[in-house]
C-alpha cells in the first residue's frame, strides 16, 4: 500500500512540476510588453541588433526551458551521468564560443578591429536561436551537481559501512576486558 501512495505522490508531484514549468515558459514569453520600450541598446558600426526586450525574453525562455530540464535531470539521473553530460555540455558550449569568437576575429575589417570585443559580445548577446550561454551554464551546473551528489553518496556509504562493519577477530581477541579495571581484589 505504501508503494502505491508513493508512486501516486511522485506522479502528482511531477505533473505539478511540469504544469508550473509550462506556465513559467509561457510567462517568460508573455513578459515582453511589460518590459517597456528599452530601445536598441546593442549597437555598433555593423548596425543595431534586435530590441532589448526581445533579447531578454528569448534568453529568459532558454534559461527557463533548460533550467526546468536541468532540475528534472538532477532529480532523476545518477551522479556519474550528471558529471559526464555536464562536462560534455560545458566543454561543447565553451568550444563553440571559442570557435565563434575566432570566426569573428578573423572576419573583422580594419575599421572594426578596435571594436573586436564589442563585436564578439554583440554576436553572443544577439544569438537567441542557439542557447550557447545557457547550455554552457547548465553543463557547469550538471557537472557540479554530479560531483556533489557523488561525494554525498560516497560519504553516506562510508558512514554506513563504518557503523555496520563487524569487528575483525583480531580486534575482538585484543579487546581489553572492561571488567578487569574495576575488579576488586
Amino acid at each position: 500500500m505504501r508503494d502505491a501512495k508513493g508512486s501516486v505522490f511522485k506522479i502528482v508531484s511531477l505533473s505539478l512540476f511540469l504544469a508550473v514549468w509550462l506556465a513559467a515558459l509561457l510567462g517568460v514569453l508573455r513578459c515582453g510588453p511589460y518590459l517597456g520600450d528599452l530601445g536598441h541598446s546593442v549597437c555598433g558600426p555593423w548596425g543595431c541588433g534586435p530590441p532589448t526586450e526581445a533579447l531578454i525574453v528569448f534568453h529568459g525562455f532558454w534559461l527557463v526551458l533548460l533550467g526546468g530540464a536541468a532540475l528534472l535531470a538532477v532529480a532523476f539521473w545518477k551522479p556519474s551521468t550528471l558529471s559526464v553530460v555536464g562536462a560534455s555540455l560545458f566543454f561543447l558550449g565553451f568550444g563553440v564560443a571559442i570557435a565563434i569568437a575566432g570566426w569573428e576575429l578573423e572576419h573583422l575589417t580594419a575599421r572594426t578591429r578596435p571594436l573586436a570585443f564589442q563585436r564578439i559580445g554583440f554576436v553572443f548577446v544577439t544569438m537567441v536561436d542557439v542557447p550557447l550561454f545557457q547550455t554552457t551554464l547548465v553543463g557547469a551546473l550538471f557537472w557540479l551537481a554530479g560531483r556533489t551528489k557523488r561525494g554525498r553518496a560516497s560519504r553516506r556509504s562510508a558512514e554506513n559501512e563504518a557503523n555496520t562493519a563487524p569487528l575483525a577477530p583480531e580486534a575482538i581477541a585484543n579487546k581489553p576486558d572492561e571488567t578487569s579495571e574495576f575488579t576488586t581484589s
